[in-house]
């Protein structure tokens, strides 16, 4: 049982001041991008067109997503990317409270979950960051609509008024990102239907049935938004699909360490548990899995889709953690984890402009140029802006982070198993 919980407002003015630090880094350090790109041109277009009263017409599926460029339309009409980041932050420091208040109910020490709401904070691509570079996109208010449906969740039988609210965020959701039909869908398996000597009837007889309202109110607003706007289809979801499922594995590996960091080794450490955590809590392991499947196939940007799944990483890092604490006291081991998280995470640099440009190995007059220009391509430190994203960027580079990131976690493991050891021997 937990006890000696603080109350939720305490605990939500503590995240909000972890998240508000964090931001407030992330306004200090970072530059925005030197030109409107990628996702951004598309909602800031559709902004535009709906404060001016006009048909939204711009690309999938980012036209779809008439949620948050309505919004951005109603406060600031004639400057879109003021609304975005605006309401972006604002989204941003919700989630963080939302994630602390949500971790309640699995972690049970309050220093853990802000921990855990300052890995979060603290990730360069995430909303507290992220937005300082680039505000135009919309992960954040779509986190939001995910942790407030995953706290509804929590009771295993739901009442009419829990239905009625879990089917107003998926609406409101829907109209964000269509992906958040991935909570209904996962929240079929509230209650754990699934077990291996159950038949298939006492299963259907387990699965929570009236999720198909918000289901079903997800799938009308998809036919809404897709009926009312002029999409361009040029660059399809299918096109897309086709297009990254040739995404090397190294790469798709790679984009976990980064959307996480090193911090991912305590899984690997405690994986045992981790998958028993899983198996109890059965529609968090359908969402980690959805959220794994559409980040492979969903396009380029594969950290950002893989930190869709936080909410459920970060419950079982802290549920890990908490198990292990007596292998996790080395001083040294946990420094070498935190200064590797930091790394991971950039606290130390902002991300670099995607136009800036540097000589070339061979042009560095010095070895310490040298040194300098390989240290500047791995962790993109002034330069290479491409190669932070495991799509993109330099192939060479790419593996070098992986086998860095490998290192240390295997680094990390075999330390935390000798700590255990001696635990139980002292």
């Amino acid at each position: 049982m937990i006890s000696r919980q603080p109350s939720a407002p305490v605990e939500a003015l503590a995240a909000a001041g972890v998240a508000a630090t964090f931001s407030g880094w992330g306004a200090i350090t970072q530059a925005p991008t030197s030109s409107v790109t990628w996702d951004a041109v598309q909602y800031y277009l559709v902004s535009s067109q709906l404060a001016a009263g006009q048909v939204a017409a711009a690309e999938a599926p980012y036209v779809y997503r008439l949620g948050w460029p309505w919004l951005a339309a109603q406060f600031w009409p004639a400057d879109p990317a003021r609304g975005f980041f605006v309401l972006n932050l604002i989204a941003g420091v919700i989630v963080a409270v939302l994630l602390s208040l949500w971790l309640r109910h699995g972690v049970a020490h309050l220093p853990v979950r802000l921990g855990l709401v300052a890995l979060f904070a603290g990730a360069w691509h995430g909303p507290l960051r992220y937005v300082y570079f680039n505000g135009g996109y919309v992960d954040p208010p779509f986190l939001v609509c995910v942790l407030m449906s995953l706290a509804l969740l929590q009771s295993r039988w739901p009442r009419a008024w829990q239905v009625a609210a879990l089917t107003a965020l998926t609406v409101a959701g829907t109209l964000i990102r269509e992906t958040m039909l991935l909570l209904p869908a996962s929240a079929l398996l509230v209650g754990n239907p699934l077990r291996a000597n159950w038949s298939l009837s006492e299963i259907r007889g387990r699965v929570q049935w009236w999720l198909l309202v918000p289901i079903a109110a997800g799938l009308a607003v998809v036919m809404f938004t897709h009926a009312v706007v002029v999409a361009d289809t040029t660059r399809s979801f299918f096109a897309a699909a086709v297009q990254w499922i040739q995404k090397p594995p190294t790469a798709y590996l790679l984009a976990w360490f980064t959307a996480y960091g090193p911090v991912l080794a305590i899984l690997a450490y405690d994986w045992r548990r981790v998958l028993t955590d899983l198996g109890e809590r059965q529609h968090l392991a359908a969402l980690l899995l959805m959220c794994a499947g559409l980040a492979f196939l969903g396009g380029s940007d594969t950290e950002r889709f893989v930190f869709w799944a936080m909410p459920v990483i970060y419950l079982l890092l802290g549920r890990a953690f908490e198990r292990n604490l007596a292998a996790f006291r080395g001083v040294g081991l946990a420094t070498g984890l935190v200064i590797a998280q930091v790394v991971s995470a950039r606290l130390p640099w902002p991300i670099p402009d995607p136009r800036a440009e540097t000589a070339a190995l061979d042009g560095a007059a010095s070895l310490a140029d040298r040194l300098y220009a390989v240290a500047d391509r791995v962790l993109v430190i002034e330069h290479f802006h491409w190669n932070l994203w495991s799509s993109f960027g330099s192939q060479p580079f790419r593996l070098v982070r992986l086998a860095l990131y490998l290192a240390v976690s295997g680094l990390l493991i075999w330390g935390w198993h000798r700590g255990a050891r001696r635990a139980v021997t002292s």
